[in-house]
C-alpha cells in the first residue's frame, strides 16, 4: 500500500498547484479511510506550506488560506469517529502547529483566520477544537462502559 500510496502522490505531484488542492480536497472529503485521509492531509500540508512561504500577494495569500480553511473544516468538523479518525486529526493540527510556530509574514496572515481575527472567512477553531474533545470524550465514556460501537454509532 505505501508504494501505491507513493506513486499516486507522485502523480498527484505532476498537476499545478491549485488543480492539485483541489484533488486533495475531494479526497479527503470522499474517503473514509483515516490513514488515506491523514496521509492526503499531510501531502496537502507539505504543497501548501511551499506555495505559501514563496507568496508575497495578498490577493495569492487569501486564495491559499481559503484552501487551508476547507482542509480544516473537513478534517476538524467532527463528522469522523475519533477513535478511528487520529491520523486524520493528527495531520490537521500538524497543519496548525506549522502555522502557530512559523515566525513568516505569511503565517501571521493564516493564522488570523485561525484565531477568528481575519476580514472575510475565518475559522473558530477553538470552537472545532472544543467539540472534538467532547466528541472524545462521549465515545472514551462509551467504550469505558463496554457498550461498543452500535452505542458509539447511536451517541454521535
Amino acid at each position: 500500500r505505501g508504494v501505491l500510496f507513493q506513486n499516486c502522490s507522485l502523480a498527484m505531484r505532476a498537476f499545478d498547484w491549485t488543480p492539485r488542492s483541489e484533488l486533495y480536497l475531494e479526497i479527503i472529503n470522499g474517503s473514509r479511510i483515516d490513514a488515506v485521509i491523514g496521509s492526503v492531509v499531510t501531502l496537502f500540508k507539505d504543497d501548501w506550506w511551499s506555495e505559501v512561504t514563496k507568496t508575497h500577494k495578498e490577493s495569492e495569500l487569501l486564495e491559499l488560506r481559503l484552501q487551508l480553511l476547507k482542509v480544516l473544516e473537513a478534517t476538524l468538523a467532527g463528522e469522523v469517529q475519533i477513535i478511528d479518525a487520529m491520523d486524520t486529526l493528527t495531520s490537521a493540527l500538524n497543519i496548525c502547529r506549522l502555522i502557530a510556530l512559523s515566525k513568516s509574514q505569511q503565517a501571521d496572515f493564516m493564522r488570523q483566520a485561525l484565531c477568528g481575527t481575519a476580514k472575510g472567512k475565518h475559522l473558530d477553531l477553538e470552537a472545532m477544537l472544543g467539540k472534538i474533545s467532547q466528541q472524545i470524550d462521549a465515545e472514551l465514556k462509551i467504550l469505558d462502559h463496554g457498550e461498543g460501537f452500535p452505542a458509539l454509532a447511536a451517541a454521535l
